[in-house]
């Protein structure tokens, strides 16, 4: 039986079997920022450090662009 928690796009459902449970998690970075900024309205910068994991190479690769390294 495999129990995981992992994000939603990497299950491969053909994978699993029916004995298998996955809690998929995703996370929504707009509404976390959205937070941050609405609880801390003077806030001016927000930085993310990130390592190289599969679950992180994967992220940046599906993000489009959307993050920027600095």
């Amino acid at each position: 039986m495999l129990l995981a928690a992992i994000e939603v796009r990497r299950v491969d459902q053909s994978m699993l079997s029916e004995q298998d449970a996955v809690v998929g998690v995703q996370k929504d970075y707009v509404v976390l920022f959205e937070n941050i900024m609405r609880l801390l309205p003077e806030t001016k910068a927000i930085a993310i450090i990130i390592g190289n994991s599969p679950n992180v190479v994967f992220g940046l690769a599906s993000s489009n662009g959307y993050w920027v390294r600095c």
